[in-house]
């Protein structure tokens, strides 16, 4: 998986919440979500990619007022590689 890919995915499913597109140099709560459009987002993006680093079940708030969407790309495509490789 690209970057691009990880970045494309990560705005449809914010757009799906009705969220703002955000860009890699952004900050993920830019994307104007409420909180709850947030757990769905993550939520999407777990069950694409697998399980994500610091996104634990309950705990998925903690720490994404200060997530970047740069790191949020590393954590989806680390996710999917890990996952690939288990299969």
């Amino acid at each position: 998986m690209t970057k691009k890919e990880a970045l494309d995915f990560i705005n449809e499913a914010i757009e799906e919440e009705k969220g703002r597109a955000v860009g890699m140099d952004d900050m993920f709560m830019d994307c104007e979500l409420d909180s709850l459009g947030v757990v769905l987002t993550l939520v999407v993006l777990e069950e694409k990619f697998g399980y994500m680093e610091g996104f634990e079940e309950g705990k998925e708030m903690e720490g994404v007022e200060k997530l970047t969407v740069r790191e949020l790309v590393k954590k989806c495509i680390l996710a999917s590689s890990n996952t690939s490789k288990e299969q």
